[in-house]
């Protein structure tokens, strides 16, 4: 197996680890004694760099917990901001979307407020980004920036 080249070595030395069979890859500088140790992982992003090789961005422990915590105030902003329960998050948000889109672009008038009771199941932030065609740390300020361009 090759190892991907993925830039330059951050050190003198660069740590390889070797699944026999399964992957070799550059270590990505957590060493631990026992795997408990990272508590938490949190998967922040992910892109893809080639064919058949994602990177991912992630933080553990304190960090992860921290990541968690962030968005949970997020939600709770977005739930205000949309009047909806978590789960309708990504179906107010498209709502919002294509009002904002018809409005800003068409100039049709506005109906007084966002209607849809959808739920959705899986990751909320992540899903209401993909809608809103922003990043997730961006959600908030363009459903408020949606919400006053449109006069809601």
């Amino acid at each position: 197996m090759d190892i991907y080249q993925g830039g330059a070595v951050p050190g003198k030395k660069l740590r390889i680890v070797n699944i026999v069979g399964v992957d070799v890859e550059a270590c990505g500088g957590t060493h631990l004694d026992n795997t408990s140790e990272v508590e938490m992982i949190k998967i922040i992003k992910t892109t893809k760099v080639q064919d058949g090789i994602i990177r991912l961005v992630f933080v553990a422990g304190k960090a992860a917990q921290e990541e968690v915590k962030g968005e949970g105030s997020t939600l709770k902003e977005l739930e205000k901001l949309l009047h909806c329960t978590t789960e309708q998050i990504p179906g107010r948000s498209a709502e919002l979307f294509e009002l904002w889109k018809n409005i800003v672009k068409k100039k049709k008038d506005v109906p007084k407020k966002l209607t849809s009771l959808s739920a959705y199941k899986g990751d909320v932030l992540a899903e209401t980004a993909r809608v809103l065609k922003t990043q997730v740390e961006h959600v908030v300020k363009t459903v408020e920036r949606f919400l006053k361009e449109i006069g809601m």
